[in-house]
């Protein structure tokens, strides 16, 4: 939870000083990639993650993602 904790603290950061048209995209790999998933899927916006253990679960048990069955992959 520490860790994810300064990831969507860190994500809040950059959308607060990035231009309001520029697209923001998540990319991660392993842990990295999980975190991107979980940020990426709380500010709604783009992923790539590689070798990542997967965020359904996670998303679930930190509450992020109330119905994990409606995220749909690429």
């Amino acid at each position: 939870p520490g860790q994810l904790a300064n990831a969507l603290d860190f994500v809040g950061d950059v959308r607060d000083i990035a231009p309001a048209n520029y697209t923001i995209s998540h990319t991660g790999h392993s842990l990295g990639g999980l975190l991107a998933q979980l940020t990426a899927t709380t500010f709604q916006e783009k992923v790539t993650a590689f070798d990542s253990p997967g965020a359904l679960e996670s998303m679930s048990d930190v509450m992020l993602v109330p119905n994990v069955n409606s995220i749909i992959y690429d």
